[in-house]
């Protein structure tokens, strides 16, 4: 498994967050954002949908687990909140958009980022990067905050 690393700039999403267990809700909430743009007339190739797990469910309560939704856009999206994405360097994992290769992240991106002298900043959230270009072609990016060791 390859990776880059990205430095991103702050920027400004729209959200929706959703507090429960990780799991088939999480793609309901996507879904449910993705309609809410196509309604708005904000889905384009151009967007950028990011999945946000906001808590290690090891150490919250799978009850009280966040997960957001959110959206790149210049302009203001009715009914969505907004907020900043953390600007800083993450190594970005292009992977299938399969449970299979989801799974294989989750087991692997730990170990090849300690090998290369990278750890992964906990003050920061792991991003699931969502280019609609990208999902076409059956892939994602997961994003993974990264500092050096």
């Amino acid at each position: 498994m390859n990776y880059l690393i990205e430095s991103l700039s702050s920027k400004t999403v729209f959200f929706k967050r959703r507090v429960g267990s990780y799991g088939p809700e999480n793609h309901a909430l996507m879904d449910s954002v993705k309609a809410h743009l196509k309604k708005e007339k904000l889905f384009s190739e151009n967007t950028v949908i990011y999945g946000i797990a906001l808590d290690d469910p090891t150490k919250i309560s799978a009850e009280h687990c966040r997960y957001d939704v959110a959206v790149e856009s210049d302009v203001a999206i009715p009914n969505m909140s907004s907020k900043d994405l953390d600007s800083g360097d993450y190594a970005i994992f292009e992977i299938d958009h399969t449970s299979n290769a989801v799974s294989a992240f989750w087991n692997t991106f730990a170990s090849l980022l300690t090998q290369d002298s990278y750890a992964i900043d906990f003050s920061r959230p792991i991003l699931e990067r969502y280019r609609i270009s990208l999902i076409n072609a059956g892939r994602c990016e997961m994003l993974v905050p990264i500092k050096m060791q």
